[in-house]
């Protein structure tokens, strides 16, 4: 369903730009407290000295304003915050751009499949359904997806570039925190599947909602206990797929509480082994995952849950029963004036609403001739308007031929048939 997504906001080029434009603007932020620690960090001249036998970090009284360093640190400094900003407003703008164009291809490509369905799906597909497909799904899509898709994208890179700078601040970060790393993966592949299944509930529970009406005939007391039965299943649902989000932020908390916890020990342990002022970014950057990490991974979870909505619309997009060719066959010569006369010939018709269901018309045969007007009687259900499903061609035939001024309607465009 990703791919669909990716397809319908551009392809992968245009997807791997707007990448590229969140990437570039993480990389910013994350410039700038990194450059201002260093600018800290050598502005105080921080060197080793050998004290009482072992190596310790020392520093200049001097102030940091007496550097001789300090316009270059602060130019580059200010020229970051200026690519922070830039690149900010790129990246908005190409995903205010990629996130409509996917929204508005993938309604208007299944606005185009429904439309051009046959009557038979028109027969089988209850209208609650079509009407939660162009309501609730295409307004997760519209609304909801490009929001969890942005804060995904922005909080997963930061926490990512987060990682890598404790990392190279604290090497033996990357070793404790191995096993931390193993839990996550156990809990977001336990987690994922379960809440998409919960979600693709809460989305099916709805479309009953939509096509539930009150009937005349004093049963209002009836169906609105339906609709209060109905309800409470969508309602259910959506707890549970809300229940099922809010537990895993609670572990994903836990998981951040035990980075900090690392992060913390080891500055106390090789204290007067790092300079204080990478310390200090290190700590910054793992309290700030404490919010950024669990929410990343939520939205993560929570989009693959809304990916459904994609799916229940490109399903439509895909697999509706279309009907014949709007356009006539090529090779097929219709005289400009056709039809002239208006002279029908039904020939052997047969004609079945459903492959499991009886005829309809069972080899009938009979001609109008040009000018005669006809009327068709018979008892309820004898045919009469299956006449005229196939000869507008609504259904297609299952045998015989239908002939106007002796051109074969079957290959007439239904445009042309039609008008």
């Amino acid at each position: 369903m990703l791919l669909k997504y990716v397809r319908a906001a551009g392809g992968v080029l245009i997807w791997s730009l707007l990448l590229f434009a969140f990437l570039f603007n993480v990389v910013a932020s994350i410039f700038a407290p990194f450059w201002l620690s260093q600018w800290l960090k050598h502005g105080h001249d921080e060197h080793m000295e050998t004290v009482n036998g072992s190596e310790m970090l020392v520093s200049s009284d001097s102030s940091l304003s007496d550097s001789p360093h300090t316009s270059y640190y602060a130019s580059i400094y200010g020229i970051s915050l200026v690519l922070l900003f830039v690149s900010g407003l790129l990246k908005a703008m190409l995903f205010v751009k990629v996130s409509l164009n996917a929204a508005s291809r993938l309604h208007n490509n299944m606005l185009n499949a429904i439309v051009a369905g046959s009557a038979s799906f028109f027969d089988s597909t209850p209208s609650g359904r079509l009407l939660n497909r162009f309501s609730k799904d295409v307004d997760e899509i519209d609304v909801k997806m490009p929001f969890t898709v942005e804060v995904f994208l922005q909080n997963m890179l930061t926490c990512i570039g987060f990682l890598l700078v404790i990392g190279w601040v604290l090497p033996h970060f990357v070793l404790l925190s191995i096993p931390l790393f193993a839990v996550f993966i156990l809990f977001v592949l336990c987690f994922r599947a379960g809440i998409r299944l919960m979600k693709r509930s809460e989305n099916i529970s709805r479309s009953p909602l939509f096509a539930h009406v009150i009937h005349s005939h004093d049963q209002s007391i009836r169906f609105l206990d339906n609709m209060k039965r109905r309800l409470d299943s969508n309602s259910a649902a959506m707890f549970v797929f809300q229940s099922a989000m809010r537990w895993l932020a609670v572990w994903l908390d836990l998981l951040v509480v035990g980075i900090t916890f690392i992060v913390a020990l080891l500055i106390v342990l090789l204290t007067g082994k790092i300079s204080p002022s990478d310390a200090g970014m290190a700590l910054a950057f793992a309290i700030q995952m404490s919010g950024i990490f669990q929410f990343a991974v939520r939205t993560q979870t929570e989009l693959e849950a809304k990916m459904t909505s994609v799916e229940r619309v490109a399903y439509y997009t895909d697999n509706v029963a279309k009907e014949g060719s709007w356009d006539t066959r090529p090779g097929v010569q219709i005289p400009a004036d056709w039809p002239a006369r208006g002279q029908i010939d039904f020939l052997n018709v047969n004609l079945r609403y459903q492959p499991t269901l009886p005829l309809a018309l069972s080899d009938v045969s009979f001609t109008v001739n040009a000018g005669e007007k006809v009327a068709i009687i018979g008892r309820t259900g004898s045919g009469k308007s299956s006449l005229g499903n196939a000869l507008f061609r609504l259904y297609a035939l299952a045998n015989g031929k239908i002939a106007i001024d002796g051109v074969d309607i079957s290959t007439v465009g239904l445009h042309r048939l039609r008008r």
